[in-house]
């Protein structure tokens, strides 16, 4: 199985915008909800690819729930654990340049880290992890670490996509593809 995780999904709310002016009422000529997230991006390609895979992170109240229906709409599996405050909703605006403005994302506690980490204990070799994507606010800063010696402890091989420090985190462990970014 592909397991894709991504530990700060979002909303993204995408305004489109004949053109932005700052300081004034603007109106949005049209609008999209979309489930958002590295990972969450990786699912739906894969599901656009007719590649079954399962939808992991952490996904908290109406935002949430509603990233999870609409992944479910799609035929993608999840398999959030909920968190105690609401999932993050970016605001994209679409003039004649995107303007984006991303909000950090829940706090996830110890609990919630090892409730992932108890889902990874069950993958095997068979399988392929995903990791993309940013931390949550307050995570700590070797959360994809031990996420990525999780999956190697079972014998599953994982692909990064991460900005650098958290693609740093993860090379000792030799993961099947990395990700970086053109600066990485």
């Amino acid at each position: 199985m592909i397991y894709t995780i991504t530990l700060n999904p979002s909303i993204d709310y995408v305004m489109h915008l004949d053109k932005l002016d700052e300081g004034t009422l603007n109106r949005a000529t049209d609008i999209d909800y979309l489930p958002g997230g590295k990972g969450i991006n990786v699912s739906q390609v894969l599901a656009e690819m007719k590649l079954a895979n399962i939808a992991l992170g952490f996904a908290g109240d109406f935002t949430g729930q509603f990233i999870k229906k609409s992944l479910e709409a799609k035929k993608i599996t999840t398999d959030f654990i909920p968190v105690n405050e609401p999932t993050r909703i970016n605001v994209k605006l679409k003039t004649q340049q995107e303007t984006e403005i991303n909000a950090q994302g829940p706090p996830i506690t110890e609990d919630d880290i090892q409730a992932l980490l108890e889902k990874i204990s069950r993958f095997s070799s068979q399988d392929i992890v995903i990791l993309s994507g940013s931390i949550p606010q307050a995570s700590t800063n070797k959360l994809y670490e031990r996420i990525v010696r999780a999956v190697t402890e079972v014998g599953a091989q994982f692909v990064v996509d991460a900005e650098d420090d958290l693609l740093k985190q993860t090379l000792a462990y030799q993961p099947l593809m990395i990700k970086p970014n053109q600066d990485e």
